[in-house]
């Protein structure tokens, strides 16, 4: 399902590419301007990323983990402040869960998705002509 919307993600960016830049409605042009050039910089070098990322971990492992482990725990306290400040809920805790979560597991999905845009299943079932 990660994998669907990844790729539903980069091709609705591909999409919005074709008529942003245009005069395509009367108001909000520049924040829709903002979220694909947002978008656009979160995509474009996440295979490259990646690939730097898998020869960090073969590299130099401890130095790696130490490192993410750090940088994840400061992206998401950033994150749980504001889950925190604006639901007033403890649960904002586990936004450090699922940030580990992230970064073992699910950092792939975005160069994959970028990569396989072309492909229409789901990995379990083949849409049928």
């Amino acid at each position: 399902m990660l994998i669907r919307w990844g790729r539903s993600n980069v091709r609705e960016t591909i999409k919005m590419a074709s008529f942003v830049f245009g005069n395509f409605r009367d108001h909000h042009r520049i924040s829709a301007r903002l979220l694909l050039t947002m978008q656009c910089l979160w995509c474009a070098p996440s295979p490259l990323l990646f690939i730097m990322m898998v020869s960090l971990v073969i590299n130099f492992p401890l130095q790696f983990t130490i490192v993410g482990l750090a940088g994840g725990a400061l992206w998401n306290t950033v994150t749980a402040l504001f889950y925190a400040r604006r639901y007033r809920s403890t649960e904002a805790f586990w936004a450090y869960g699922y940030g580990v979560f992230h970064f073992c597991a699910l950092a792939w999905i975005t160069p994959y998705s970028l990569l396989t845009v072309h492909r229409t299943g789901w990995l379990t079932r083949e849409i049928q002509d």
